[in-house]
């Protein structure tokens, strides 16, 4: 476990719940979170992540752990809330300065600097995610993917995007030989005469 998120103090600070306070509404902006956090992490960091919740609207069945796209997910139980299970995981985690704690709760976050693992308040962190996905989805050199303009090099990069095979270096095009009686002095004028001359 390298990442340790106080599930409801994030989805709290963020935009997720929305106005709708109707039956099952706090199940539904769960699964949001979920499926928000999933999508932003890679796989290895989704395998090493943990989401702690109350056990307040838990999935049915008792059940105090699952898993949501390899993610851990905690329902606190058998403690008082979340907190006293975040505060248990904490202390209880055998490389603290390589865990991130992920809530705004000044006693989480106390509990962390305590055991010196990093800590992050939630909406710095929510919005950190949605900014890096944003960035990793654009390249950080951006280029047409036309060359701009057939150059020395240029002419390459044109033959790659055409898929034409490449040209010899310092070539020039294969002529036909020329036969000695096609002289260009010797072919008639095709035009007549006066053609060119000023009215």
């Amino acid at each position: 476990m390298r990442l340790l998120i106080d599930g409801y103090n994030v989805l709290f600070q963020s935009d997720i719940l929305g106005r709708g306070r109707g039956p099952g509404f706090l199940v539904r902006a769960r699964q949001s979170l979920l499926r928000e956090i999933a999508s932003r992490l890679t796989d290895d960091e989704r395998r090493e992540a943990t989401v702690v919740f109350d056990a307040r609207d838990a999935p049915p069945g008792g059940r105090e752990a699952c898993e949501f796209r390899g993610i851990t997910v905690l329902f606190a139980r058998d403690h008082e809330d979340a907190d006293a299970l975040i505060e248990e995981l904490i202390a209880g985690c055998h490389g603290p300065r390589s865990l991130t704690v992920v809530s705004s709760d000044r006693r989480i976050r106390a509990a962390a600097r305590r055991r010196r693992a990093a800590s992050v308040d939630s909406e710095t962190w929510l919005e950190s995610i949605r900014m890096r996905k944003r960035g990793a989805a654009e390249p950080s050199e951006p280029r047409s993917e036309k060359p701009d303009a057939v150059g020395d090099t240029g002419m390459g990069e044109w033959r790659a995007y055409f898929e034409l095979p490449p040209s010899a270096p310092d070539r020039e095009p294969d002529r036909a030989p020329t036969p000695p009686d096609a002289d260009p002095s010797h072919l008639p004028d095709p035009f007549p005469p006066g053609y060119a001359d000023p009215i």
